[in-house]
């Protein structure tokens, strides 16, 4: 699989973020790929070996146009969004903006260059009702995050019958971004309680094995929508708890709670998340959470 990666350009888009920080690391030193990651941050745009960070507003047609058609990728992997879920709901345009529209950008810009197109999105396209989804389950988001990336996907597979669809769900790692693992480890760390919800199920995804993922699914010319996270279905607390357990921390300060007791701007899917066999069946780095705590943790890698 390196070696067809080897052979492309890559773009990465929200290069600044959680999954697209580690993308690019995987692409430029796993697999030796020259890659440009765009990110929202102040940064230089000069190569360090066969990468670099270029900042681009990704909400400005013509930045985005004249950023593509420098660089000319190959593979383009569209992790740039807004995630905050509440604030997607207060702030509609600049979620539709970003989410949307720049997609839409993207994908036109991939078409007609001929590059390879891969979408991140998100379990909440659906309405929670029923999960785990699998991926041809009916789309019904009830949050305008979710409004956001269904429209995106729709417009993607309408125009780019060979995109790639990522659904993917709770990412976690242990760097500088922000994330549930680093916020139950850090609270319990101060002493503080930690209040987890009992009624919202997903698949905690850590990043480092979404990315070699998503990687192994480029590689092999994959096509239309794949639910990429990890095979263990939970809700949060038992998550929270979970951490606690690896970390060595107290879990008696973690506190089961439902999403009535903390209400939200923004609904969430109660019972989200996926099944993931078919990504399963071509990749081995949708990791377990014991396997990925151990590893966070410094032990082997099961």
């Amino acid at each position: 699989m390196a070696s067809s990666l080897a052979k492309k350009r890559f773009l990465v888009t929200g290069a600044g973020g959680q999954l697209g920080a580690q993308l690019v690391q995987e692409l430029a030193y796993r697999h030796g790929c020259p890659v440009i990651g765009w990110t929202s941050q102040n940064v230089s745009g000069e190569m360090r070996g066969n990468h670099a960070y270029r900042q681009v507003d990704i909400t400005d047609r013509q930045a985005v146009e004249q950023a593509f058609h420098e660089w000319q990728p190959d593979c383009v992997i569209h992790c740039a969004a807004v995630t905050n879920v509440d604030l997607c709901e207060r702030d509609r345009e600049i979620a539709k903006q970003v989410n949307t529209t720049s997609s839409a950008w993207l994908a036109e810009l991939a078409s007609r260059g001929g590059a390879k197109f891969a979408f991140l999105s998100s379990d909440y396209v659906f309405d929670g009702s029923d999960g785990p989804y699998d991926e041809d389950a009916r789309v019904n988001p009830i949050n305008y995050y979710g409004v956001t990336k269904a429209a995106a996907e729709q417009i993607i597979c309408e125009h780019l019958p060979d995109a790639l669809i990522l659904r993917t769900t709770v990412l976690y790692s242990n760097g500088r971004h922000n994330n549930f693992l680093k916020w139950v480890v850090t609270q319990l760390q101060m002493g503080a309680e930690v209040r987890a919800f009992t009624d919202q199920y997903g698949n905690p995804t850590w990043v480092d094995g979404l990315a070699r993922a998503i990687l192994d699914l480029i590689a092999l010319d994959c096509q239309g929508i794949y639910h990429v996270a990890g095979p263990d279905w939970v809700n949060r607390y038992t998550f929270a708890l979970q951490i606690a357990t690896a970390f060595g921390l107290p879990a008696a300060r973690i506190c089961p709670v439902t999403a009535e007791q903390l209400p939200q701007t923004a609904k969430r899917p109660v019972r989200g998340g996926f099944r993931v066999a078919k990504s399963l069946a071509l990749t081995e780095h949708l990791y377990s959470i014991d396997e990925s705590l151990q590893w966070l943790r410094g032990g082997e890698r099961a």
